[in-house]
């Protein structure tokens, strides 16, 4: 009978000292559109990695608090001054508006990278990286500002459910203004004109400004030039 208990305790003691198997993690998803498609995204992503200054906006606008994220990464060179606060060293420094840190970005480990402009053509590099990660395109479709809004608050609303009352909230104030100001433009002639360094360029209702005529409602001042594109017409 000892002999029995000898054995039998030895038994329970090398059980117990067996790994324990833990079930994988499983997060709740949502389904979201933008310009790579519809599909499945986490929600209440920790770790964000954003490279659109829009949307850093957005979010403060909010406060980033109510968001939940641990964790935010983004380009802190490329930080303008009304949200300076995100230069500090709370913040994790992933690269340029034009470049990612891969390196930070590896210590990082981003659960949703949000994307716009130039950086969008890494989108597939980001994603071979990062395959944990979901990656958001938060570019304006076609160049409107009303629909990138839209599409834009709708997503982040579906990732963040906790924030969507607050977001709506805000986006409805913005479209009443823009809708306020389009009605009292629509006989105001304007010249949309970028100056860089040595070059002026004109922008017409098809550029990526042509914002300022289809949505904000003011007449092209040159009725016969629909300039569009990225780059403008170059006009010295």
């Amino acid at each position: 009978m000892r002999r029995l208990l000898i054995l039998l305790s030895a038994v329970l003691l090398l059980s117990a000292c067996q790994p324990v198997s833990q079930a994988p993690l499983h997060h709740e998803t949502i389904s979201i559109t933008d310009s790579f498609g519809s599909r499945q995204v986490q929600v209440n992503p920790k770790r964000v990695a954003i490279f659109s200054m829009d949307i850093l906006d957005i979010i403060d606008t909010i406060g980033l608090e109510h968001f939940e994220i641990d964790l935010l990464g983004l380009p802190q060179e490329s930080v303008p001054a009304n949200l300076k606060q995100y230069k500090d060293k709370a913040y994790k420094n992933v690269g340029t508006l034009f470049e990612v840190n891969y390196d930070a970005m590896d210590l990082f480990d981003p659960q949703l990278i949000i994307l716009s402009g130039r950086l969008l053509p890494l989108a597939k590099e980001l994603q071979s990286k990062y395959p944990d990660a979901d990656i958001l395109d938060v570019s304006l479709p076609d160049y409107s500002l009303k629909n990138g809004l839209v599409q834009n608050v709708n997503n982040l609303a579906q990732i963040f459910p906790q924030v969507s009352e607050r977001l709506h909230a805000n986006l409805e104030v913005i479209l009443q203004a823009m809708a306020d100001i389009a009605h009292h433009t629509q006989e105001i002639e304007a010249l949309f004109l970028l100056v860089n360094a040595n070059t002026i360029s004109y922008y017409g209702p098809k550029g990526r400004f042509g914002v300022v005529y289809n949505e904000f409602n003011y007449t092209p001042a040159d009725h016969k030039d629909d300039e569009g594109g990225t780059h403008g017409k170059s006009v010295s």
